[in-house]
């Protein structure tokens, strides 16, 4: 897999969560790793993983990451599974899966590769009932557009990381045709409860300021 080396200060932090359970931690500025579907960029497919315990009653609902591109992008593929060994290539059990329309902040360019953007990228996800205290792994990829697209996700040591584990250097990639293999860093992953959504109450409030507003002008 290719590995690119940058110089980004870390710019993305749990606070990009409005209830983070697991977090890995902020861009470290050292390196990014193909994660995309649909295009051939870095000679594959791959989709990139990372441990994590689900420390929480709720369902999980986002999901977020720092990721790098080669252009703007609008669709992110993930993946909850468990069991998965890259030891031996095995795949573990799919828990859930899907495509999630992905908000997007440009951090602007990859100091020393200009034909990369640096992103902060968080999605809503269909909520995904997990076992509080159980082990899942995350997968993430970029859809592609266009055949010469190329993303991926960048390497994190942890800083203003969330629950655990954070900074085990236990992540892995499946390289489509070829297999799962494991990888010795980390990545700027996370996965959390639904964004909140306002209560009625609040929707009254907001309504009522509204009217005041109106009154106040025809005054």
């Amino acid at each position: 897999m290719k590995v690119v080396s940058i110089g980004v200060l870390a710019l993305l932090s749990s606070a990009a969560f409005a209830t983070p359970v697991w977090y890995n931690g902020d861009d470290d500025g050292l390196g990014g790793y193909a994660a995309m579907q649909g295009a051939n960029g870095f000679g594959g497919e791959f989709t990139e993983y990372e441990n994590f315990t689900w420390n929480s009653s709720e369902n999980a609902g986002s999901i977020m990451s720092t990721m790098v591109a080669t252009e703007s992008f609008s669709q992110v593929y993930w993946e909850i599974r468990q069991g998965m060994d890259a030891g031996s290539g095995d795949m573990g059990t799919l828990v859930a899966a899907g495509t999630a329309s992905a908000n997007i902040t440009d951090l602007g360019t990859w100091p020393l590769v200009t034909n990369f953007d640096l992103y902060a990228m968080t999605a809503d996800i269909s909520p995904v009932a997990l076992t509080n205290g159980g082990d899942y792994f995350l997968g993430m990829a970029i859809v592609s557009t266009g055949p010469t697209f190329e993303g991926g996700i960048t390497s994190t040591a942890g800083v203003n990381g969330v629950g655990s584990p954070l900074n085990d250097h236990n992540s892995s990639f499946n390289q489509v045709g070829v297999g799962l293999f494991a990888t010795n860093i980390d990545l700027s992953m996370g996965i959390g409860t639904a964004s909140p959504v306002p209560e009625p109450a609040s929707f009254a409030v907001l309504g009522l300021g509204a009217l005041v507003l109106l009154r106040r002008r025809k005054k």
